[in-house]
């Protein structure tokens, strides 16, 4: 009996490295990602490993097509960020008046407050605002470059080229 306990309590030790070796396996960048597998197998009984992997590789999709994750693929991640931290608090504040919440109501989206209450825009997706709010600040950007340079307020000039 005692020996079926070693046995299993190793089996739980060899799980929980092979656990911690497939999250660490999230943050290698895509070359190494499978590397990372070749690692993990030494550690783990195989078809412990293949499971875990598969749930976190699975998880490592979810996440790039979070919220955080399709923000992080825009050209002002920063600023996005801040600007639905502000507008919405990442869209979990529950006044049903806020913009969010009222978009949410039609199955659409706008977590950060474009067009403001008067407009009343809402997106068809997250991904659609997120394209709109970062075209609007590129734009801006662009005439903020232009008018620095040129002293004259310009979508796009030489200067931003």
């Amino acid at each position: 009996m005692k020996h079926n306990k070693q046995t299993i309590e190793q089996r739980e030790k060899e799980r929980d490295l092979c656990l911690l070796i497939a999250l660490c396996a999230i943050v290698v960048t895509v070359g190494g990602f499978f590397e990372s597998r070749r690692h993990i197998t030494t550690f783990c009984p195989q078809d412990d490993c293949s499971k875990v992997f598969q749930k976190v590789v699975y998880a490592a999709d979810i996440e790039k097509n979070s919220p955080k994750g399709i923000i992080e693929k825009s050209n002002h991640p920063k600023q996005l960020a801040l600007i639905r931290l502000k507008e919405s608090s990442n869209g979990t504040n529950k006044n049903p008046n806020a913009l969010h919440n009222i978009c949410k109501a039609q199955g659409k989206s706008n977590e950060f407050g474009y067009g403001g209450m008067s407009m009343m825009i809402c997106f068809d997706s997250f991904e659609e605002s997120v394209r709109v709010v970062d075209a609007w600040l590129t734009k801006r950007d662009n005439e903020a470059l232009c008018y620095y340079n040129l002293g004259i307020r310009k979508d796009g000039c030489d200067y931003v080229k």
